[in-house]
């Protein structure tokens, strides 16, 4: 699948700004020319050792974009918890009825197609219904959750959502961070994108 564009890490700069000047933009120039055409390019030494770190970062974030474009992977069934939150908003659950005789090609959307059945507010209350939260549909958190679903299908961000509360929602100080200003930020989700699946741990 031919790539427009392709996610540029700040560790890939800093990285990049350890190799002398003459050779940083010829550098450069090579990690485009894989990202976009694949054309492995030709470095020896250092250079090569640096390639194929970043080739690697390149490479995930490539099966990442073309798995989004198959629909993701299997959404998970909601669990609805009784666990009281560690200290932060108040429990309030949300219980969205399945939707039942949906089109087949719906549920085929990725990276820059959004949900049309979807909404913004649909986002808000699965992060609550997932990490046992009472988000609010303000202003501030729709045009978040609007934002992301202008980039990425809506099958897309439940699966971060599902991987991030797996990874932060037992973690008393991590959880605070389960909420539409981190999760639907779109630098954030890039490098959410980027990070390996946990399976949730049955309390």
């Amino acid at each position: 699948m031919e790539r427009n564009s392709f996610v540029f890490y700040r560790s890939f700069w800093d990285a990049i700004c350890c190799l002398p000047k003459k050779d940083r933009l010829p550098f450069i120039e090579a990690l485009c020319s894989y990202a976009f055409d694949e054309i492995e390019p030709d470095m020896s030494g250092t250079k090569l050792g640096l390639f194929i770190q970043l080739k690697a970062a390149i490479d995930s974030n490539k099966k990442r974009f073309a798995d989004g474009s198959k629909g993701g992977r299997p959404r998970k069934k909601p669990v609805v918890s009784e666990k009281i939150t560690s200290g932060f908003e108040s429990e309030n659950h949300y219980i969205q009825d399945e939707k039942e005789n949906e089109n087949e090609n719906e549920n085929e959307k990725g990276v820059g197609k959004p949900t049309a059945l979807s909404s913004a507010g649909d986002l808000i209350m699965y992060l609550n219904e997932r990490a046992g939260r009472a988000f609010q549909q303000t202003d501030t958190n729709l045009s978040l959750a609007e934002s992301l679903l202008g980039s990425y299908s809506e099958e897309l961000i439940r699966d971060v959502i599902d991987n991030k509360v797996a990874m932060w929602g037992s973690d008393p100080k991590m959880a605070g961070y389960l909420r539409p200003k981190t999760l639907f930020n779109l630098e954030n989700f890039e490098n959410y994108l980027e990070e390996p699946i946990v399976e949730e741990v049955a309390p």
